[in-house]
C-alpha cells in the first residue's frame, strides 16, 4: 500500500493507530476513533468527495484484546465506524447477553461460557466475515495489504512472551501467515475470565488475548517493529486504566486487601460472591500492567515525539472497572462525547497531523487596501490557530421573548436556560483555540458600554447571569438585532477608516467575529444594517473578509429560523451566517461552525451548504 500523503506541517512517516486492550470496551474507543475521522474529513474533504475512513487516515492499525478485535474492524475490513460499532455491539451481544447480573455471577464464580454460548459467538464472528469482501482472501494475511495494513498481539497459551499476527510482510514474517481473520478475532478476544483459548488453523498450539503477556501489554510499544524509525504520527487510545487509583507497587503484589475500594461501584447493586475479590484483582493488576505499559510507550524515545495518547472515561464516574461496554452503552455513549467536546482542540491538533489539507482560500479581492495576512488563510476550519489573530464579540439577545412562552402567553426562561448551555460551551471552545480575551455585549444590559477583554469561561457565564430581563411586562424588552449589530460593526469600521493611511497599523488590525446568540425575529432590518456596513467596506476598499457575523438560533421555531436566514441570503448576505443550537447538540464540529462559521465570507460563497453542516 503506497504511503498516504502527510500534511507539510506534520513530521514524514507512518501513521500509526493503536488501540489497548482491556475487558471488552472496544465502543468508547471507537467513538473517539470517529471523532478523530470526523476532524479529518473536516480538514481534508471537498463536499463532493467520499468520506474518509480510519484506513484512509492510518498506515498501520495495531491492537491487542479488544483493540485487537477494533484494528480487525477498522484496519483489516476496513469499515467506518458507524458500521464497526454496529459490527462491534453484536459480537458483544452473542458473548454477554443482556442481562449484566447473570454475566457478572457467571464471571465471579470464574465460570467459562458454556457451548451454546461459544457457538453462538462463533456465529457472530462467521456472519461479520462473510458480510465484508474486505475479509477474503481466507487469510488474514494479504498480499498486497487490503486497507491499512493491521496488526493484532496474541498470546500463546500458558506463555509470558506475546506474538504478534500481521495482515502485512514484516521483518520477523515475511512469509505471512496462515490465520484466518476469524482466528484473529477469535484469538485476541480469547480473554481468559470470558473465553477458553483458541487454536486457530494450521497451529498446534493455542492462543488467548495479551492480557497476561507480563509487564507490557501495550500494542504500541509491542508493534514497534512494525514502523521502525518510519513513524510520523502514533495515535494510542487507550482504555481508561491509568485514571484507576492503585498503591504504588508492582502489579504481582497487589492483594485481595487491594480490591476493597472497588468492590461497591465493581459489583453496582449484584449481590457480592465469595469469588468478588479474586476477579477484581485480575482486573486491577491488568490495570496495574496497563498503568506501566503506558509508562514504558511515553518514555520510548523512539515514539517521541509522534506519540498522542487519547484516555477517554468508558464510564460514569465509580465505574472504571466495568469491564463489558454493552450493559452501559448509554453511559458511555454520553461521557466519552462530553470529554470529547472538553477535549476539542486535542482533536483538531491530531487531524491536521493526519491528512492534507485542501487548498480552498479566500478569492482574491481586487482593488482593496494591504491587509492583515491573516485573511488569507485557508478556508475556516483550517484557522483554529489563527483564532488569536481575531477580535471575538460575543453578543447576547436579552429581549423579554427569551423568558417567556412561544405564544408570549406566560413566563418562562426555558430559552434563556438554552441560550446559558450554548454560551457555556461555545465560550470553553473559544478560550481553548488561542483566544486570550473576547468582548461580550448585550441588545439591553449595558448597550454601549460592552465587557470588554473576557478571558475566562466563568467570567463569561458570570457577566451573563447579571443581564437576565426582568419579569415585568411594563419593562417590555424589545430586539433590536439591527441596531445592536451597527454598534459593533461601526466600531470595526470606524477603526479600518482611522487607519487606512497608515499601512503597518492597518495591517494589524484583527478581524471581526461577532457571534450573536438570539432566539427571535429582529424588530429593526438587521439585514440593511449588514447591507449597508458591507457597501461602506467596498466603498471605501476594505477587505470584506475583516467582519464576519455568527447568529446561534436558541429554540427550534421555523418562522424565526426563516427570518434569521434571511440575513445571510442576498448580495452582502455572505457576511453572516446561521446555525440553531438549544445547548443540548454542541458537538466540536458545531463549535467549529459557530467560531468560525461568520469568518471569511468569500470562503463561504465558494462552499456547498451541506459542507458546512
Amino acid at each position: 500500500m503506497a504511503p498516504k500523503t502527510l500534511d507539510s506541517s506534520s513530521p514524514n512517516g507512518t501513521r500509526v493507530l493503536s488501540l489497548d486492550g482491556g475487558g471488552f470496551r472496544g465502543l468508547g474507543m471507537l467513538l473517539v476513533l470517529k471523532e478523530i475521522t470526523k476532524q479529518a474529513n473536516l480538514r481534508n474533504r471537498e463536499p463532493s468527495d467520499p468520506q474518509l475512513k480510519p484506513c484512509d487516515i492510518f498506515d498501520i492499525v495495531v491492537g491487542s484484546s479488544t483493540g485487537g478485535l477494533v484494528a480487525v474492524l477498522v484496519g483489516r475490513l476496513g469499515l467506518d465506524c458507524d458500521t464497526a460499532i454496529g459490527e462491534y455491539k453484536a459480537l458483544a451481544r452473542a458473548l454477554f447477553g443482556t442481562d449484566r447480573a447473570e454475566w457478572l455471577k457467571n464471571l465471579h464464580a470464574n465460570k467459562k461460557f458454556d457451548a451454546t454460548i461459544i457457538a453462538r459467538y462463533d456465529k457472530a464472528v462467521d456472519d461479520l466475515i462473510q458480510k465484508y469482501p474486505a475479509a477474503s482472501p481466507a487469510t488474514f494475511f494479504t498480499e498486497p495489504p487490503t486497507n491499512a495494513k493491521t496488526g493484532v498481539v496474541v498470546l500463546p497459551f500458558a506463555k509470558t512472551i506475546s506474538q504478534n499476527i500481521a495482515s502485512f510482510k514484516t521483518a520477523k514474517d515475511p512469509a505471512g501467515n496462515t490465520w484466518t481473520t476469524k482466528d484473529v478475532i477469535r484469538a485476541t478476544t480469547a480473554a481468559a475470565r470470558y473465553l477458553p483459548q483458541y487454536t486457530p488453523t494450521g497451529e498446534t498450539k493455542a492462543y488467548t488475548d495479551a492480557a497476561y503477556a507480563g509487564k507490557n501489554m501495550n500494542p504500541t510499544v509491542l508493534c514497534k517493529d512494525y514502523w521502525g524509525s518510519d513513524l510520523g504520527v502514533l495515535v494510542n487510545i487507550g482504555q481508561w486504566f491509568p485514571e484507576v487509583q492503585l498503591p504504588a507497587k508492582a502489579a504481582n503484589l497487589l492483594t485481595k486487601a487491594d480490591t476493597r475500594p472497588f468492590k461497591t461501584d465493581f459489583l453496582n447493586g449484584v449481590p457480592e460472591d465469595p469469588k468478588t475479590e479474586d476477579t477484581i484483582l485480575v482486573y486491577i493488576k491488568q490495570a496495574k500492567m496497563a498503568q506501566d505499559a503506558l509508562q514504558t510507550a511515553q518514555s520510548e524515545a523512539s515514539l517521541q515525539p509522534a506519540f498522542t495518547r487519547f484516555d477517554p472515561p468508558l464510564g460514569p464516574a465509580g465505574r472504571i472497572l466495568e469491564l463489558v461496554d454493552i450493559f452501559i452503552e448509554d453511559d458511555i455513549t454520553k461521557e466519552v462525547q462530553k470529554w470529547i467536546l472538553a477535549n476539542a482542540a486535542l482533536f483538531t491538533d491530531v487531524a491536521t497531523k493526519l491528512v492534507k489539507p485542501d487548498v480552498t482560500t479566500p478569492e482574491v479581492i481586487p482593488d482593496v487596501h494591504p491587509y492583515n495576512p491573516a485573511l488569507n488563510a485557508k478556508k475556516p476550519r483550517e484557522m483554529l490557530a489563527y483564532l488569536n489573530t481575531y477580535h471575538v464579540i460575543f453578543v447576547i439577545d436579552d429581549s423579554t421573548s427569551m423568558i417567556m412562552t412561544d405564544n408570549y402567553s406566560a413566563w418562562n426562561d426555558g430559552r434563556w436556560r438554552q441560550a446559558e448551555q450554548s454560551l457555556g460551551p461555545i465560550a470553553d471552545f473559544t478560550f481553548k483555540q488561542n483566544v486570550t480575551s473576547v468582548d461580550i455585549g448585550f441588545m439591553h444590559y449595558q448597550r454601549t458600554s460592552p465587557f470588554r477583554g473576557v478571558q475566562n469561561q466563568q467570567k463569561v457565564l458570570q457577566i451573563f447571569k447579571q443581564a437576565k430581563p426582568p419579569q415585568d411586562l411594563n419593562r417590555v424588552q424589545r430586539t433590536p438585532t439591527g441596531a445592536t449589530l451597527k454598534f459593533f460593526i461601526d466600531e470595526a469600521l470606524k477603526e479600518l477608516n482611522s487607519k487606512v493611511n497608515d499601512p503597518d497599523a492597518y495591517k494589524k488590525i484583527a478581524p471581526t467575529d461577532i457571534i450573536m446568540l438570539t432566539d427571535g425575529e429582529a424588530d429593526d432590518d438587521p439585514k440593511a444594517v449588514i447591507a449597508a456596513a458591507r457597501k461602506q467596506m467596498d466603498a471605501n476598499k476594505h477587505n470584506p473578509n475583516y467582519i464576519g457575523i455568527q447568529i446561534v438560533q436558541i429554540g427550534h421555531s421555523p418562522l424565526v429560523k426563516v427570518k434569521l436566514e434571511d440575513m445571510t441570503k442576498g448580495e452582502y448576505g455572505d457576511m453572516a451566517d446561521l446555525v440553531p443550537s438549544d445547548g443540548t447538540d454542541l458537538t466540536p464540529e458545531k463549535l467549529t461552525r459557530i467560531m468560525l462559521g461568520g469568518n471569511h465570507p468569500t470562503v463561504r460563497r465558494k462552499l456547498k451548504a451541506e459542507d458546512l453542516q
